[in-house]
């Protein structure tokens, strides 16, 4: 997942060393368009997997529960957090794109269309697409994805203002960029452990390790697997994929009422790269170097983290 992140950078330094030929660029469009996409094709890629359906069907419920509580648990934490640094930026200098919220219920709209996507593509994939495409969606959705991400780093690149926003902040930035992943970590796990003392399906260390995964489905579900059972790392494979999803579909909500601090935490560890430009586009480009550092941050934990706790 690590070198998905080249096409960022190479967007941002593009942009910042040749800002004129990238002016003319319809970037927001780019980055709304690979968005729907990618969602779409996110879609196909669950309903085309006959072993994802199949568990959908047995342990969906369940794990769906656990990716909501585990993002309630990251929100109340991030929500004190923020309250306490109390993170403003001017709103003169926020460089926001004239068709992102500006429009009273702009965010709404976005989430039923993000809602409608996931859901089609799912039904589609599931009636149409074979599993033997899977590699294929696999290798679709990383291009998508780097296509994302150029596009998020151009836009950066070309918002000067970003930087001296960032730059008044101060110490408050600062602090806010380390005390973010600690406050997602905190939350993510306290709700994984309480869940889990209010069922009979899973133990305290079960419900800390599942929820260890930060939205990672794929690594997380694998140490699961290999370490304690194949049915709990199925549990944890849906339940973060779930959150992957729900952080995605939801952050713009989330970032008009709560703040843009707060709408880190759904995304996990994803806010590196999958929920980077829903981030950049709903709270604003001043808060990528946030949830980057935080998806970053929270990557390095979740192989430390669920083996830790599954161990236990």
């Amino acid at each position: 997942m690590w070198w998905i992140i080249l096409p960022l950078i190479v967007g941002l330094i593009i942009s910042l060393k040749l800002p004129s030929k990238v002016t003319n660029i319809p970037i927001s469009k780019i980055i709304n368009c690979s968005i729907y996409v990618l969602l779409f094709v996110m879609g196909i890629r669950l309903g085309a997997d006959p072993e994802v359906m199949e568990e959908l069907s047995n342990l969906g419920a369940y794990a769906f529960v656990i990716a909501v509580v585990t993002i309630i648990g990251s929100l109340i934490v991030l929500f004190g957090l923020n309250k306490v640094v109390n993170l403003k930026f001017s709103s003169e200098q926020v460089d926001y794109e004239e068709d992102e919220w500006d429009e009273t219920g702009a965010e709404y709209t976005f989430t039923v269309i993000l809602v409608l996507l996931v859901i089609a593509g799912t039904i589609f994939g599931w009636l149409f697409v074979s599993d033997s495409f899977l590699p294929v969606l696999d290798s679709l959705t990383t291009w998508i994805l780097g296509m994302l991400l150029f596009g998020v780093g151009l836009d950066l690149g070309m918002s000067r203002s970003v930087f001296e926003n960032i730059t008044n902040q101060g110490i408050k930035f600062l602090i806010l960029c380390l005390a973010t992943p600690l406050g997602v970590v905190f939350g993510t796990v306290l709700a994984g452990v309480v869940l889990a003392l209010f069922t009979d399906f899973i133990t305290w260390n079960e419900g800390a390790a599942l929820a260890s995964g930060f939205g990672w489905y794929s690594l997380s579900a694998v140490i699961i697997s290999e370490v304690h059972s194949p049915l709990l790392g199925a549990v944890g494979f849906l339940a973060n994929i779930f959150r992957e999803i729900l952080a995605i579909i939801f952050t713009p909500i989330i970032a008009k009422y709560l703040g843009g601090v707060v709408s880190i935490a759904p995304g996990g560890a994803t806010t590196m790269d999958v929920t980077l430009p829903i981030i950049s586009k709903s709270a604003g480009k001043e808060f990528i170097p946030i949830a980057f550092f935080n998806g970053l941050i929270l990557s390095l934990l979740v192989p430390i983290l669920v083996n830790f706790f599954v161990a236990l």
